[in-house]
């Protein structure tokens, strides 16, 4: 089933021009930051971003890992009672409102269940 694709996505010069990662994890982290200005992070799986980018959900995990490498994004996900982790997760993309706040920011919508990133705080 094709997907109807609507909208834009901006992604912050600091991530478009890093050439020490994939053009992938760069248009990855876009849509990350769009999928996450409601409330401030993003649960999509694997498989969604797969499915979205015509690739396989190993590559995606790759393009993950590079983002959270670079500190781009932080992942994180709830254990399920048998110890694995659950596909219920957060992506938080990094905000470069500014250096000191940004890392801030990101903690807090870590810990706040809602997640919900105020005017106040750059979102």
């Amino acid at each position: 089933m094709e997907r109807e694709v609507t909208g834009y996505c901006l992604i912050p010069d600091k991530v478009r021009h890093d050439n020490s990662i994939s053009l992938g994890a760069r248009l990855l982290y876009g849509d990350i930051l769009k999928l996450s200005m409601k409330e401030g992070y993003c649960w999509n799986s694997n498989a969604y971003f797969a499915e979205l980018y015509a690739v396989g959900k190993s590559t995606i995990r790759r393009w993950l890992l590079e983002l959270e490498e670079k500190k781009y994004i932080q992942r994180s996900a709830t254990k399920n009672e048998k110890g694995g982790y659950t596909e219920l997760r957060k992506i938080v993309p990094a905000l470069w409102v500014n250096k000191k706040e940004g890392s801030k920011i990101i903690q807090g919508v870590l810990k706040n269940e809602r997640g919900v990133l105020n005017n106040e705080q750059g979102g």
